[in-house]
């Protein structure tokens, strides 16, 4: 992927939004160890970019900053039970693709847990877990939310 081939849009929620920025990108900083051959792209926890942004964004109530950790921390350490939120726009439970902006309440839990669904998860991946809407499925990323905000 070339930089110039990418729009990011911002402070959007939902896929038709008169409230978005649009900007394009001038420079993509893959992390050194994302694998993209390997199943690194699922489990090593290195399918991470940084993006330059050609253009300023303009902050507002809808559009603002995130921090990064300080290059002292290798991973951000949550406690177990932590309530984090996750936001995407990926396929519902329904088979379609969500038109707005969705968001589900998570709780992290430890690595054990999820490598009894998952084998092969390994730091730094984080695991968490949502609500169980049923008995047999819980709520939680959907199809095409990776990349999504946590």
């Amino acid at each position: 992927v070339r930089a110039e081939d990418i729009i990011v849009y911002v402070g959007m929620d939902s896929r038709v939004s008169d409230n978005m920025q649009s900007v394009g990108v001038q420079n993509i900083h893959i992390h050194p160890d994302y694998d993209k051959f390997g199943y690194g792209v699922l489990y090593d926890g290195f399918d991470l970019a940084i993006l330059d942004l050609d253009t300023e964004l303009r902050f507002s109530s809808r559009t603002y900053h995130v921090c990064l950790p300080s290059p002292k921390h290798e991973f951000l350490y949550f406690e177990k039970d932590h309530e984090v939120k996750l936001f995407g726009v990926g396929i519902t439970e329904n088979g379609e693709q969500a038109s707005h902006l969705m968001s589900v309440d998570m709780k992290v839990k430890e690595q054990s847990y999820c490598k009894n669904f998952f084998n092969n998860i390994t730091n730094p991946i984080l695991c968490a877990i949502g609500d169980k809407s049923n008995e047999i499925r819980a709520k939680g990323a959907c199809n095409g939310d990776s990349g999504a905000g946590l």
